[in-house]
């Protein structure tokens, strides 16, 4: 309920949402439901998207200067999370373009994103 106090692109969701976490609480209902918390370490998570600049269609990379503020909303969004995130090099997207990447096989993404760690 604390309302933000900017005007860029937040009228559709003009509160921030707190929330205080009780580990034993919520221990409680994971074990209710047949799980636990993690506490390990969270994978590294391979990001395949395209990206719409006006005329510009693009896939986003880790080594382009195109698409960096992007990058930079994806570190911002999943830091908090404990979520990393790695999105591929141009030299590793193996001829993929915008178009061939919305309909490549997903054995194929997951072996690059494989080669890539995540």
């Amino acid at each position: 309920g604390v309302p933000i106090h900017d005007e860029q692109g937040t009228h559709d969701r003009p509160h921030d949402l707190t929330c205080l976490y009780k580990p034993t609480v919520v221990d409680k209902l994971l074990a209710q439901l047949g799980s636990k918390p993690w506490h390990g370490e969270r994978p590294l998570i391979a990001v395949f998207i395209t990206a719409e600049q006006g005329a510009q269609h693009f896939v986003l990379t880790a080594d382009e200067d195109r698409g960096e503020s992007m990058r930079e909303s994806f570190a911002n969004a999943t830091a908090p999370l404990s979520v990393h995130v790695s999105f591929p090099k141009a030299n590793q997207l193996a001829g993929l373009d915008d178009k061939a990447l919305r309909t490549a096989d997903m054995a194929k993404l997951d072996q690059l994103a494989r080669q890539a760690g995540a």
